[in-house]
């Protein structure tokens, strides 16, 4: 058995790949690995030098596993085996590898961004391959936020994602992360303000076309505007409409609140013919039959709202334009309390919680602003 090292083409940041070879007979196994060397750690031959701290770091994975051989037990090595199999052997242990732990974990973790989470292992994987918690340092860690330099929204999700399934990890078996996490992830910056003044929410409300998904898109938009900026996954998933009244409880914030984020919005006279004409018989409106979930319903109404942009040169038009308008409209034009604003929107407020249980639930306000908001841009039912 032998073990040595493979250096991998350059990649976008000129880079290279370090990846360990194991061979035993005539049988090969590649082992990927997070080192990378750039052009100071190779000589003239190509090779890593020998005075470059890169070295060291290959030497000592090369050592651990000659170490790790050594190890098999007696049936393995008295028998003709591969270096899979060998390698295969050496990393069996109680604790599973990162991504075998982290497939677990979100098999029975409830909650949202599943997506985003499995996105980030994704990218990770991709990385720095299948790797056990012992091989977690801080330089990796480094140097996997270093290749997402130029994304700092990826940077924050997917290292946040990763630091989080580690940190339950950690719960379940003896493992220690050895500061790994102890490195300066970039926060989310905010999302760049998208409300639309009042004379262009006006335009598309107005926009006539032969799309009809783009149709669909202005309509949508028009009962969102009206409906406090109610998101795509509410007017989906909301129960049916009672006594002229949309009654939900917000998807993305009632995990988060004691009152399930729940609102109640009167239907304004300007959309009664647009709630009828979509009105659903198990649902408030009829969005179900078309879609099969609240996401595929949201892409189509974006791709729609970009035809209705491109015509009327509105640029990156998106369907949460016009929950940010209203909030602005609400605030800015009409002057409207910004607890109501934010009790409209069903926002979390952390300084809001003990009062809250104080108060007892009245949508009068909310209502109110509302109707304010409708009057002030939409003088008539389109």
């Amino acid at each position: 058995m032998t073990v040595n090292y493979e250096i991998g083409k350059p990649r976008a940041d000129r880079r290279r790949r370090i990846t360990l070879l194991l061979c035993v007979g005539k049988t090969k196994k590649r082992i990927k690995t997070e080192l990378l060397a750039d052009s100071t750690d190779l000589n003239r031959k190509g090779k890593i030098r020998n005075d470059s701290p890169l070295y060291d770091k290959i030497q000592k994975r090369i050592r651990q596993i000659e170490s790790e051989y050594t190890t098999l037990d007696t049936f393995l090595t008295a028998r003709q085996y591969s270096a899979t199999e060998a390698y295969e052997h050496m990393r069996k242990t109680d604790t599973p590898t990162f991504f075998e732990y982290a497939d677990q974990w979100l098999e029975r973790a409830d909650m949202k961004g599943k997506k985003n989470y499995k996105t980030a292992l994704r990218k990770f994987k991709a990385y720095v391959g299948d790797i056990p918690f012992s091989m977690f340092s801080h330089s990796l860690l480094n140097d996997f936020l270093y290749s997402l330099r130029d994304k700092p929204r990826a940077q924050s999700l997917y290292l946040n994602a990763i630091k989080r399934i580690y940190t339950e990890a950690e719960k379940d078996y003896e493992i220690r992360s050895f500061n790994a996490f102890r490195l300066d992830i970039p926060r989310q910056q905010p999302t760049r303000k998208r409300a639309l003044d009042v004379e262009t929410l006006r335009k598309i409300f107005s926009w006539s076309g032969t799309s009809k998904r783009a149709i669909l898109a202005r309509d949508c938009a028009l009962l969102s505007f009206c409906l406090c900026g109610t998101n795509s996954a509410d007017l989906y998933s909301a129960p049916p409409i009672r006594n002229n009244t949309l009654s939900y409880n917000r998807l993305k914030t009632k995990d988060r609140r004691a009152d399930n984020a729940h609102i109640e919005i009167e239907i304004p006279q300007q959309i009664k013919a647009l709630v009828k004409r979509y009105r659903g018989s198990t649902k408030a409106f009829s969005f179900y039959t078309r879609y099969c979930n609240e996401s595929t319903f949201n892409q189509n109404l974006n791709k729609g709202l970009k035809t209705i942009g491109d015509e009327l040169g509105i640029k990156d038009l998106t369907f949460y334009a016009f929950r940010h308008s209203w909030a602005t409209i609400a605030r800015n034009d009409l002057g409207i309390d910004k607890s109501v604003v934010n009790e409209a929107l069903c926002h979390t407020d952390p300084t809001m919680r003990v009062t809250d249980i104080y108060i007892k639930k009245d949508f009068r306000l909310v209502n109110e602003a509302n109707q304010r908001v409708v009057d002030f841009t939409i003088s008539s039912t389109p």
